[in-house]
């Protein structure tokens, strides 16, 4: 039987949440599922060779599930990438052998708007024009002033 996780950042409490969604359809079919707390979960290198893996406090109450890479689906959703635990925990899932829904490099690629359209360009596929263009914001509400150079892209 395969078993689903799901690395997020979110609560998935509100029914809206596409994590909610997915963890109510798994219920309906009798497939284990399991919400992957980012920023709380972590495996330990030790727990990354042999037939199973170990994410400890997957669900951040010290918890720890043991799953099979052969037999385990894993989303990642965009959370995955914005520090350093979600990203490494997410390369060590996908070098254990694991399926992969959203692999690290192509969303890596995919988050940066600029690097994406130019491997569109490079692989020959017609995308929009595209600059990257830097513009300077200041913010007067704070006890000192702060300045942002910002790049943006212009289609």
């Amino acid at each position: 039987m395969i078993t689903i996780i799901c690395l997020t950042k979110s609560e998935g409490d509100d029914k809206n949440d596409t994590v909610y969604k997915l963890e109510k359809q798994a219920q309906k079919r009798g497939i284990s599922f399991y919400k992957v707390s980012l920023g709380e979960a972590f495996v330990i290198d030790n727990d990354l060779f042999g037939d199973k893996i170990t994410i400890h406090n997957f669900d951040g109450e010290g918890n720890k599930i043991n799953i099979k890479p052969s037999e385990t689906a894993c989303i990642v959703r965009g959370g995955a990438l914005t520090d350093i635990a979600g990203r490494g925990l997410t390369k060590s899932l996908e070098e254990a052998g694991m399926f992969m829904i959203n692999r690290y490099v192509p969303m890596e690629l995919c988050a940066n708007k600029f690097t994406s359209s130019i491997a569109l360009k490079k692989a020959n596929i017609n995308t929009p024009r595209t600059a990257l263009s830097l513009i300077h914001i200041s913010e007067p509400t704070r006890p000192r002033l702060i300045s942002y150079a910002v790049f943006c892209l212009k289609k």
